[in-house]
């Protein structure tokens, strides 16, 4: 299972939060992250590539960068 990391930012822009995680999948990695967190901007990274830009509940897409 892929591991990733995400990084979650305040109102000013500041990291709050980050942490490692595995998901099956990108698309799985950004859900995880906008359920666990439906409030916040967060990054989502696999390594060195960016998954999501910075997600919240309300966005309804992502997109990949590869």
């Amino acid at each position: 299972m892929p591991t990733y990391r995400f990084y979650c930012l305040d109102g000013t822009g500041k990291l709050h939060d980050a942490e490692w995680f595995e998901a099956d999948s990108d698309e799985q990695a950004v859900a995880t992250i906008q359920a666990r967190h439906p409030n916040d901007k967060c990054e989502v990274w696999r390594g060195d590539r960016l998954i999501g830009p910075p997600v919240t509940r309300s966005s309804r897409t992502h997109r990949t960068y590869t």
